[in-house]
């Protein structure tokens, strides 16, 4: 699982600045657009509250929130842009990022 995280991982960061197998990049709307960069922003901003609040007290809620923000901001990223690739690799980053994170929150707890 911690393959499939890594995969997933630098495909979208590399897919989300070079639009490979896309033949055409941009937002299908003004309204995909406004949903890309009011979504995301609000997602980052949570990302970065709960970071805070994940340094003050460290929680098993906190660790897999701040799992999950990061794969909806793929994929979030992904569907307004109509870049399916990038809907793929979030789906793998998503589910190997939340696995091994549960993992390794079982671990300290043992």
């Amino acid at each position: 699982m911690n393959f499939i995280e890594q995969i997933g991982r630098y495909g979208c960061i590399i897919l989300m600045w070079l639009p490979l197998f896309v033949w055409k990049f941009e937002f299908s709307s003004v309204d995909m657009f406004l949903i890309y960069l009011l979504g995301n922003g609000l997602l980052l901003l949570l990302y970065i509250l709960f970071w805070v609040l994940y340094f003050k007290r460290q929680s098993t809620s906190g660790a897999i929130v701040l799992a999950i923000i990061p794969t909806c901001i793929f994929l979030l990223s992904g569907l307004t842009l109509h870049h399916w690739t990038l809907v793929a690799f979030a789906v793998l980053f998503g589910l190997g990022h939340i696995y091994v994170t549960l993992v390794n929150i079982k671990k300290e707890k043992n």
